[in-house]
């Protein structure tokens, strides 16, 4: 009886490590980005972990590039292809990432319990509302807030990590590592949503609304 119990304890564990996200089974963790907070910011405390941010995760395009060059040749009167304009349907296809890149960013994301986020026109930026303490799971990350010598806040990592796996497809993400500051909250520029007051009920209220996916 101890040896059957045994034998579907391991057969069980097998099945859930083959079951288990390859970007975790293979890879861990490394620094993906650091940088010196700037000189006009200080640290006055730990990001509140309930609060909300919008992550915009930018995954690596094919033909880096390509699209440069071809601005200069359509603008040059010398140019054999002078006035050939491509439309942006035609520019999405050519920076558009590798499928290979979309599925493992995509099932990176499920591994975290995230499901619910939106993407540009050339699936190169993936776009999802998480709390600060989600963002810091998925990140390997500590956000803390940040006050700039006008008083504005905001909530920043200046470190942040990836599974070794996706360095290569993935550019950057923020808001981390930047300093700039959101403007003016207004429904139309759909600023980053990382100041200290936007918590669940802001979220329910006016962003779903605006931005149009979902919350994890």
């Amino acid at each position: 009886m101890q040896v059957a119990k045994l034998v579907s304890l391991l057969l069980s564990a097998g099945a859930i490590l083959a079951s288990a996200s390859p970007v975790y089974a293979r890879s861990p963790y490394a620094v993906k980005e650091r940088h010196a907070v700037p000189r006009a910011w200080l640290r006055v405390g730990r990001a509140v972990k309930s609060d909300l941010v919008n992550l915009q995760i930018g995954l690596k395009q094919r033909n880096e590039g390509m699209v440069e060059r071809h601005l200069i040749e359509v603008s040059d009167p010398a140019h054999s292809r002078y006035g050939e304009h491509l439309s942006a349907a035609e520019i999405d296809s050519i920076v558009s990432p590798a499928e290979e890149t979309v599925g493992l960013v995509q099932e990176w994301l499920r591994a975290h319990d995230i499901t619910s986020y939106s993407s540009s026109p050339s699936n190169d930026w993936i776009y999802v509302v998480v709390s600060i303490e989600k963002a810091e799971q998925l990140l390997q990350t500590e956000y803390s807030v940040f006050k700039h010598s006008d008083g504005s806040t905001v909530s920043r990592a200046p470190a942040w990590s990836l599974p070794l796996e996706l360095h290569e497809h993935i550019d950057v993400v923020q808001p981390t590592t930047s300093f700039f500051r959101p403007g003016a909250l207004t429904i139309d520029s759909k600023p980053l949503m990382d100041r200290p007051t936007h918590g669940m009920s802001w979220w329910k209220n006016h962003g779903k609304p605006s931005y149009g996916h979902g919350v994890s």
